[in-house]
């Protein structure tokens, strides 16, 4: 609904984003499907990883042309600027003897971090993009890990690396996108 109205209202806005958005998509679709290989491909083979989850779940997704233009416009950056335009989550199902061990969850999410980031080491991380939300939740209970990598070619990838029962509460509980935005 939002992308549809900000077509309407502001044609030359939403047709500038989408072209730039679309030039890029079929470089950043096969880079996130690499992405998407090379990590479980690593977090299949982290053994801490393999004695305490069951399965992960890897999606990847393209920032709409009006979440970019809100971004572009709140915080006064030019698009080439806005760094997760494309994203990919990696959201961790734990066995369930493990889910609601706090400390395997924490360590299951740095473990995938470790193995994600050192399967993509040829992938530059900007200085100040990694957040850990995960060992120092935010106020509202939101646990995930956040980073950029930048791929060689130049192209930002957004990664979140978070449990089922983050992703939960990140989706449905207190730190629910729509509470805040």
């Amino acid at each position: 609904f939002e992308d549809e109205s900000f077509r309407t209202l502001f044609p030359e806005s939403y047709s500038s984003i989408e072209e730039w958005q679309a030039s890029l998509w079929h470089e950043s679709e096969s880079m996130m499907q690499s992405a998407k290989e090379s990590a479980l491909a690593s977090l299949n083979s982290n053994a801490y990883l393999k004695e305490h989850v069951e399965r992960y779940s890897i999606s990847s997704r393209r920032k709409t042309a009006f979440s970019t233009f809100k971004k572009m416009f709140r915080s006064h950056k030019s698009r080439e600027q806005v760094l997760d335009v494309f994203a990919m989550r990696v959201v961790i199902g734990l066995k369930e003897t493990y889910r609601s061990d706090p400390d395997v969850q924490v360590r299951s999410c740095v473990e995938a971090y470790q193995s994600v980031r050192q399967t993509l080491s040829n992938w530059d991380e900007p200085k100040g993009r990694f957040k850990d939300y995960v060992t120092l939740p935010k106020p509202n209970g939101y646990q995930s890990i956040h980073t950029t990598l930048e791929h060689p070619s130049g192209l930002p990838l957004e990664i979140q690396i978070r449990t089922e029962q983050m992703h939960l509460t990140a989706e449905f509980g207190g730190a629910s996108h729509d509470l805040y935005k």
